[in-house]
């Protein structure tokens, strides 16, 4: 994710795993650590699927005026059928993309359009790929194909209803922290 100034935060609006599957990406992450290193992926230490981000100067607006996009959600079914990744920088577990999956990628960037100073390009609706990620940004391309090697042999898969919407932050170079969960359902 990019960074802003001094004043701008990075932040991100996401759904947190629960249960089975997030105690099981926190075992995989765990082993990338201890085998390859890789710990990138863990700067918010949650697994989560991530609908948008971006810059803004003021996260507590975006987090205090969200009932807008509260009272359009309903908790969401997601379908986990296989690992994927982006060149050779990324591994994920590919999220199948449903209309309703498709649905709140595209409120919750219409809320973010109307408050931030920019959002994530790879995030819109146009170009988002729904995923929850493995291993970002410390992975070389041997480390990869290991890597790929590796976690291909058996592939995690799984659904689940996701209860939660989470607005998360960071500025500078820190970690992620959640500043505000909300409990889906109407």
């Amino acid at each position: 994710m990019a960074e802003g100034s001094a004043n701008q935060i990075t932040f991100g609006i996401l759904s947190l795993l629960e249960g089975e599957p997030y105690r099981q990406v926190r075992e995989i992450w765990k082993y990338l650590e201890e085998k390859y290193g890789l710990v990138a992926v863990q700067a918010f230490p949650h697994p989560h699927l991530s609908f948008q981000g971006g810059v803004t100067c003021c996260v507590e607006e975006i987090a205090e005026n969200c009932q807008w996009l509260l009272d359009r959600l309903d908790p969401i079914d997601i379908e986990v059928t296989d690992l994927g990744h982006f060149g050779d920088r990324v591994i994920y577990l590919e999220v199948k993309p449903t209309p309703n999956l498709r649905q709140v990628n595209r409120l919750v960037n219409e809320y973010l359009a109307m408050r931030c100073q920019s959002l994530f390009p790879l995030y819109t609706p146009q170009q988002w790929v729904p995923h929850i990620t493995l291993a970002v940004d410390d992975l070389t391309e041997d480390i990869f194909e290991r890597v790929w090697s590796d976690l291909s042999r058996s592939p995690l898969v799984f659904q689940q209803t996701l209860h939660s919407l989470c607005l998360v932050g960071r500025q500078d170079h820190s970690c992620y922290t959640i500043v505000r969960e909300w409990r889906l359902g109407r």
